[in-house]
């Protein structure tokens, strides 16, 4: 690939206000990975580790597509570590929807290879990674929601 083909997609973080804010991790996180493992068993599994440290813990799981018709399983736990702020008119009936993580899915063939000492990820093949740390930071930060049909 060329280099003039490559891109690198960023967001906009929020605006620093000086002051460091806590770490949050989630207490629900072995609770998390236990019933992943029971949905998708027989699956060998890695931990990227959000390095990153300031706000939000967000690691993302990967559970290994079995075989080459299967798919890579993708989720992250960190992202119920706070509650999410939901409009009002859902509480109380629903307010259990304050915690989430997020889970999606990749072919077998989507190469997860980590790079090699030095080297930097191929953004071509890792955004799914960024893209899922993104959104599980983006209610905390910006004092919103993520639910199915919120848009």
């Amino acid at each position: 690939m060329e280099e003039q083909n490559k891109q690198t997609l960023y967001h906009k973080e929020p605006k620093q206000t000086g002051k460091k804010r806590p770490v949050h991790t989630t207490p629900y996180g072995q609770e998390i990975q236990k019933h992943m493992q029971r949905c998708f068993p027989n699956r060998t599994e890695r931990i990227l580790f959000d390095k990153r440290n300031d706000f939000l813990q967000v690691d993302i799981h990967i559970l290994e597509a079995p075989t080459k018709q299967d798919f890579h399983v993708l989720y992250t736990v960190g992202m119920s570590a706070l509650p999410m702020q939901l409009p009002e008119e859902f509480y109380p009936d629903y307010q259990m929807l304050e915690r989430a993580e997020l889970i999606t899915l990749l072919p077998a063939e989507w190469n997860l290879t980590e790079p090699a000492d030095g080297n930097s990820y191929d953004n071509t093949l890792w955004w799914p990674v960024d893209l899922l740390q993104y959104l599980a930071r983006f209610p905390h930060e910006y004092q919103s929601w993520l639910g199915w049909g919120h848009t």
